[in-house]
């Protein structure tokens, strides 16, 4: 994730400076550590961003349903593990 550019949901607490994505891999718990300079706290904003390709982001798969069904995405991945 490191060599990616994440776009990251901001928490009410503006102050979080430590951004982490969490995996189950391999019946283990993983923080990855995540940067990105977009930052917000509305998921739709990150779901716009994802689409136009400036980064990748963590979302609901039902929020871009859609977008995937019309193709309307740069790049998509699609990881069978999920986020705790």
């Amino acid at each position: 994730m490191q060599k990616h550019q994440c776009l990251i949901y901001q928490y009410v607490n503006q102050n979080k400076k430590d951004h982490v994505w969490t995996f189950m891999i391999n019946g283990q718990i993983v923080n990855i550590p995540i940067s990105g300079t977009f930052q917000s706290n509305q998921t739709s904003a990150l779901a716009i961003a994802a689409i136009e390709g400036l980064g990748i982001t963590m979302l609901p798969e039902s929020m871009l349903q859609e977008p995937i069904k019309q193709k309307k995405y740069k790049n998509f991945y699609h990881l069978p593990s999920r986020l705790i």
